[in-house]
């Protein structure tokens, strides 16, 4: 069985924001997170995007601190992002 990956999710700066563990059915974990406390009355919200470049489709509500939060995507997602949702 392959072992499980390490995603970096970049911010627009190029730093890396969020660290997530990827097992291989695509369901995976927010490990480590630096993002700033959301605005009042707003939450982190993951996306993935698929192999053939379609739009990007909710893949979890983190909530406003990311860390630890478990989510799912389709083994073949091609990217990942992570925007503050009202």
């Amino acid at each position: 069985m392959p072992a499980p990956t390490t995603v970096a999710l970049s911010a627009a700066d190029g730093r890396v924001a969020v660290t997530a563990r990827m097992d291989t059915d695509g369901s995976g974990t927010i490990e480590t997170s630096s993002l700033p406390a959301p605005p009042a009355g707003h939450e982190y919200q993951l996306w993935y995007q698929g192999p053939s470049g379609d739009a990007m489709h909710s893949a979890a509500l983190l909530g406003t601190d990311p860390d630890g939060h478990r989510f799912r995507v389709p083994e073949q997602a091609a990217r990942m992002a992570i925007s503050v949702e009202p």
